[in-house]
């Protein structure tokens, strides 16, 4: 396991920034991210896309969630929390 940053996140994918170098090979190397939006703690399974070295000791990788029907849902209503709770902040 490693930490990473979430940048960018959709119903099909994230964008990933760490410093693990993962030497993988696209559409080959599987991994299991796991963040908190809103509620509930998520943990999706995703395929890499793509990456780049970012940076000195920094990767970005693009990932391609393998998500069922109820993990869609899921996500979609914790976006749905996080946005709403931006918005009332006002950011």
């Amino acid at each position: 396991m490693t930490e990473g940053i979430l940048l960018d996140l959709s119903r099909s994918g994230c964008k990933v920034r760490t410093s693990l170098n993962l030497r993988f090979t696209a559409g080959d190397t599987k991994l299991i991210i796991h963040f908190q939006l809103a509620e509930e703690k998520l943990q999706y399974e995703g395929n890499v896309r793509w990456g780049w070295m970012f940076g000195l000791g920094q990767y970005q990788y693009g990932v391609r969630l393998d998500l069922q029907e109820d993990e869609e849902e899921q996500l979609l209503r914790e976006l749905e929390l996080w946005t709403s709770g931006r918005s009332a902040q006002g950011l």
